[in-house]
């Protein structure tokens, strides 16, 4: 069930042993990555005269586009300020490390992707952990704590794996006035909200306690991370940030790339009413088993068999039907390892049919998995993160 190496044919179709089969895997959300203007960007940036000043950008390494990026990417977030950093997996590790002397403890959700974990270990402060999407047991860290307390409650915002989204509002509500909010939104920028821009948007929140990291390697189809948040917190991830100050600055052509696919974003937002079409389609078609995790709101289908011939099965079903089959096993997912499906604008409505079909085939008899399955079990959680805690990719 190991994947083998395949390659790329377009933004929905790869050649794996020789066969051409539809690619429902990875993020590329909106197609950007496979876009022709954000490829031409990239290439007119690299026959410039320099990729990059080698040199860390709080030192001799800034550059104008640099700045100029972190603008533009702030007025389509609607936040103040941002700071743009050289992975996805750094945003959240800098943004802690930016907050050490305004917090004193640390209150981890138990589901949070490890750049979070990190992040939190890197904060220096005593970390405890609450069950996922618990209010209840947040407000009760929350209440344990001494009373001047500055908490930072940390969290992931869209989930990857199996789809769905923290309740933020929740979060935000258990929080003291003189708390923060840390919010890592990888798979949610870009595909969540009324407009796309994330969990944050899609809650209605405007907080200046709300600090949000984002991925612009998935939805955005480049490299990098940003941490978006008040003007204030941003000069503290640039001025006092290890992530963001120890680091060289990033590639020119992907500032460029990535500048062209924040305007194709802005420009086109039918690229993004595509993909919650797509997202709308596919949960309307999947059955109702409990081997099939989702959330209609989020492009991320998981299906959880119980053991490697169930999992065989639905992978022979799927090539039958020329579909790549995107067995995985993930450090925030069951140790067994999982199929996760994930959408593409550019995925047309009869490929999701056949998808889900061939699911949904599947599945028919017996059922994949018991109810168990409805949620990621914590041990599987623990026991693949004591395998290898540092597996995840941003």
């Amino acid at each position: 069930m190991l994947n083998a190496p395949f390659t790329f044919l377009d933004a929905t179709h790869v050649r794996l042993a020789g066969r051409r089969l539809l690619y429902f895997a990875g993020c590329n959300y909106l197609g950007l990555s496979w876009h022709s203007a954000v490829r031409r960007a990239l290439a007119r940036a690299a026959e410039g005269p320099m990729l990059q000043p080698g040199a860390s950008r709080a030192t001799t390494g800034e550059q104008t586009c640099y700045r100029q990026f972190e603008r533009r990417l702030a007025r389509v977030f609607s936040v103040e300020n941002t700071a743009y950093v050289t992975s996805g997996y750094l945003a959240p590790i800098a943004a802690c490390q930016s907050l050490r002397e305004s917090v004193t403890h640390v209150l981890l959700d138990d589901h949070a992707h490890p750049c979070v974990s990190d992040g939190a270990v890197l904060t220096g402060k005593i970390v405890n952990r609450f069950p996922h999407a618990d209010p209840g047991a947040l407000r009760a860290a929350v209440r344990s704590l001494p009373r001047n307390a500055r908490p930072l409650v940390a969290c992931d915002g869209t989930y990857g794996i199996r789809g769905g989204v923290t309740p933020l509002d929740a979060y935000l509500d258990a929080l003291p006035r003189r708390g923060f909010l840390l919010v890592d939104d990888a798979h949610g920028a870009g595909t969540v909200g009324p407009r796309g821009r994330g969990i944050v948007e899609l809650f209605g929140l405007c907080d200046p306690r709300i600090i949000q990291t984002i991925s612009l390697a998935k939805a955005f189809g480049v490299s990098g991370g940003a941490v978006l948040g008040s003007h204030e917190r941003i000069v503290a991830v640039r001025e006092k940030a290890a992530g963001f100050i120890g680091t060289t600055s990033p590639l020119r052509p992907v500032i460029a790339a990535l500048e062209a696919s924040l305007r194709i974003f802005q420009k086109h937002p039918q690229l993004f009413a595509r993909l919650q079409s797509n997202v709308a389609l596919l949960n309307h078609l999947l059955p109702g088993r409990a081997a099939i995790i989702g959330d209609p709101r989020t492009p991320v289908v998981g299906v959880f068999p119980t053991s490697l011939a169930q999992a065989e099965a639905l992978r022979t079903a799927l090539l039958r039907a020329e579909i790549f089959p995107p067995f995985i096993r993930y450090v925030t997912g069951p140790g067994t390892g999982f199929f996760r499906f994930a959408l593409s604008a550019l995925h047309t409505p009869a490929e999701i049919r056949l998808l889900a079909r061939t699911i949904a085939g599947s599945l028919r008899t017996p059922d994949l998995a018991p109810k168990r399955f409805a949620a990621l079990k914590k041990s599987d959680i623990g026991r693949s993160r004591t395998r290898d805690k540092r597996i995840g990719t941003r």
